[in-house]
């Protein structure tokens, strides 16, 4: 039973509202994520941006947390792919996430007071 391109916003909509810093609710949101990159990857790419700019204060760097084990797991993936298959998928989200990283760490850590609790946290990651 596969789902159409909306369930699977919706349910990755679900799964990323409910993300925290545990790595068992990350590793949830990453596995997910792959599973659905080949069908619905830039649709998946606009949720996470979506949700950077609306959530918590807290839930942002529980996004960047997540994004951050996405890359990684998404280069570890691609390094098993065949040579034929490395060309098509590139390094999965890595793409995304280098072409956003500034987008994305404004919302993380926003000008102002409000930002501060996620600067320490932003530059280790």
């Amino acid at each position: 039973l596969t789902m159409d391109p909306f369930e699977v916003r919706m349910q990755f909509l679900g799964l990323i509202r409910k993300l925290n810093a545990s790595q068992q609710s990350i590793q949830k949101v990453v596995a997910f994520a792959l599973k659905y990159f080949s069908r619905c990857g830039e649709d998946l790419w606009e949720c996470i941006i979506e949700e950077c700019q609306k959530g918590s204060i807290n839930h942002r760097i529980n996004i960047l947390y997540f994004l951050d084990s996405l890359c990684e797991t998404s280069l570890l993936a691609k390094a098993h792919q065949p040579p034929e298959q490395k060309q098509a998928n590139n390094a999965l989200y890595v793409d995304y996430v280098s072409r956003d990283l500034s987008q994305i760490v404004e919302c993380v850590v926003p000008v102002g007071r409000q930002g501060l609790p996620n600067l320490p946290s932003t530059k280790q990651v």
